[in-house]
């Protein structure tokens, strides 16, 4: 649609976003069609289709062959690929004992518990992977509706009296939708929600309330990816030689042993395993030398060397 009403290739990455514009819904004589309440189809967004979420059937993708995954979501900021990223790492991590070299896969730690609703999300659907799926298109918004948080109750100016689902908690600077209206949160007085502008839609009766931004989640927002990596180092005619991995390299350097052996070792096997913030963490270290003095800035300079390489 893209391509032909304005030229640009969404297989290009230059999409016109006409999915996510309002539209009204004609029959042959260009009448307004009525939907199921009677109201005609006007300025609605019949193509906004929701995001594809196949994430309940991880299992049996992965037992039809398939070994790799496109997360859905198109110029998404880093929030999104954090959040979004980390569900599915820990969903495949159910998984990845049937995959070989488990010992060797690589070790995830993150600050917060991963939720596809907590950034930007449309509502998801999986499409046509088990037969044809009623209702693809958010007629109501394009946009990002985030989790549904409770309903409205009442609004009066830049006032919401809302009831919130048990277990949710509003925050000062929190961004709400009602439908397509957005509105961030300026103070909360229990069951009162002081919003930055006066509604303007008209509400219904308990009309859904949603949050798509969550400032205390975003700021929690942080995840590390290492891979365990064997370290060893061991003597050689004329130096030394270490090996991170699969990268190894030879150093001429001479064999002084050190005064305080213990001390020595001790050196070596700390310094060789301060990766600091590679993508590695040391998971064995073994010292195949005898207690040779080397300097600090020796040994972290065999260590970038070696690291860089691999």
């Amino acid at each position: 649609m893209s391509e032909v009403l304005a030229g640009r290739s969404a297989n290009r990455g230059a999409c016109a976003q006409y999915c996510r514009m309002a539209y009204d819904l004609l029959d042959a004589s260009g009448n307004e069609i009525l939907d199921d309440n009677g109201q005609p189809i006007h300025q609605r967004y019949l193509l906004s289709l929701q995001d594809m979420d196949r994430s309940a059937y991880l299992a049996e993708l992965i037992d039809a062959g398939v070994t790799t995954f496109k997360i859905e979501g198109r110029l998404k900021d880093a929030d999104y690929v954090t959040n979004i990223t980390a569900y599915y790492r820990e969903k495949l991590d159910h998984f990845v004992d049937r995959i070989q070299n488990t010992e060797y896969r690589p070790i995830y730690s993150r600050s917060f518990v991963p939720n596809p609703e907590k950034t930007f999300h449309r509502g998801g659907i999986d499409y046509f992977l088990h037969g044809r799926t009623p209702n693809m298109a958010n007629f109501q918004t394009p946009k990002s509706t985030g989790e549904p948080i409770g309903e409205v109750l009442e609004a009066r100016g830049n006032t919401l009296r809302v009831r919130l689902n048990p277990g949710v908690t509003l925050h000062n600077g929190d961004g709400l939708t009602i439908g397509a209206e957005g509105f961030s949160v300026n103070g909360i007085d229990g069951n009162l929600v002081k919003i930055n502008k006066v509604i303007s839609i008209q509400l219904s009766a308990f009309s859904p309330l949603y949050r798509n931004l969550d400032v205390e989640f975003t700021r929690s927002l942080h995840s590390e990816r290492r891979i365990p990596v064997d370290i060893v180092f061991s003597e050689t005619t004329d130096g030394f030689h270490l090996r991170i991995g699969n990268a190894e390299q030879d150093f001429v350097y001479p064999h002084e042993l050190a005064k305080n052996a213990e001390k020595a070792l001790q050196t070596i096997r700390t310094q060789l395993a301060k990766l600091g913030d590679t993508p590695y963490i040391a998971r064995n270290i073994r010292i195949e030398t005898k207690p040779y003095f080397i300097p600090i800035s020796i040994l972290n300079e065999w260590r970038r060397q070696v690291i860089n390489s691999l």
